[in-house]
């Protein structure tokens, strides 16, 4: 085999790891730049609930075939609504 050393394998292997790391960063911007754009004005929010409701929120999506997500922004559209109409009277 001419022209095959150990230091040429490791150049050759070090190119390979550049070029996977390069194209990490890539998919990592694509990745990060794609939830941005998804998310447009939304904002995370956590906090923590009863187990009991987790439950009964999971089964009730299932059922609707909607997302969980969705059942507890709608829950807290109506929250508010109420509220804001009690403070009104």
């Amino acid at each position: 085999m001419s022209g095959f050393t150990i230091s040429s394998a490791w150049d050759r292997l070090r190119k390979y790891i550049d070029a996977i790391n390069n194209i990490s960063i890539y998919i990592d911007l694509l990745i990060t730049t794609w939830y941005k754009m998804a998310m447009g004005k939304r904002k995370m929010y956590n906090t923590t609930l009863d187990a009991d409701l987790i439950k009964e929120i999971r089964i009730l999506a299932a059922q609707l075939e909607k997302r969980q997500n969705d059942l507890l922004e709608e829950a807290i559209q109506d929250l508010l609504k109420k509220y804001k109409s009690k403070s009104q009277r």
